[in-house]
């Protein structure tokens, strides 16, 4: 299971308590990494932990959350409010966020806005890697090193050590010359597109081989 870091900002010890045991119970993804009760804070804490997920509280003695998301750019978090003012929700949504939970606290509002949260956080995990790949096509050599996203970890492989490979379901299986077999997050499209410049060939709607390995073709 990947675990996905977080940071409470609330200044109620009580509700800080409240949300870090539901946390531990049942987003067990979720790993609290720390508490800040202040803006002042919190800011230093984004900064030293690069949180993926901030549950954040509005109204804090030192200003609103809003003042604090004004002063971040391009921020790489998701957020989640947790506030007991229901006055705030218009602006809270003009913040884009994940999650907004009004306190008393509910764990079934709780699981909703977590799951979107990891939800958002894969699918721009899935982009910036694939990005990463469509930058790898600029040097067609089979020498490169090709970044390959598994169903849990991510592996570098030598373009001329794959074989072929195979669309299987929404995934992609791919054959290595060593008899290693690998299962890719993506899909047979997505190789297709970044492994045509060196030279791949795609012989079936779900098959792409290594022309380079090829000794004869039948005519």
């Amino acid at each position: 299971m990947k675990k996905y870091s977080a940071l409470i900002v609330e200044d109620e010890p009580k509700q800080r308590k409240v949300l870090e045991v539901k946390l531990e119970k049942f987003c067990p993804e979720i790993i609290v990494k720390d508490i800040a009760e202040s803006l002042a804070e919190a800011k230093t804490k984004i900064n030293n932990i690069n949180p993926n997920i901030i549950f954040l509280d509005i109204s804090l003695p030192d200003g609103t959350a809003f003042d604090l998301l004004e002063h971040i750019e391009n921020p790489n978090f998701e957020i989640i409010f947790v506030t007991g003012f229901g006055d705030y929700a218009y602006d809270a949504i003009q913040k884009n966020p994940v999650g907004f939970i009004k306190k008393p606290l509910r764990t079934e509002h709780l699981l909703k806005a977590v799951s979107k949260a990891i939800t958002k956080l894969e699918q721009r995990q899935k982009l910036e890697d694939y990005e990463n790949l469509i930058q790898q096509q600029q040097n067609h050599n089979q020498q490169q090193r090709l970044e390959i996203p598994g169903l849990n970890e991510k592996k570098f492989i030598q373009i001329n050590q794959i074989i072929r490979c195979e669309g299987w379901q929404r995934y992609t299986k791919i054959y290595l010359e060593n008899q290693e077999e690998l299962i890719s997050s993506y899909n047979i499209g997505v190789f297709e597109e970044l492994l045509n410049p060196f030279l791949f060939y795609k012989t079936h709607k779900s098959h792409l081989i290594n022309t380079s390995n090829i000794l004869r073709k039948e005519i």
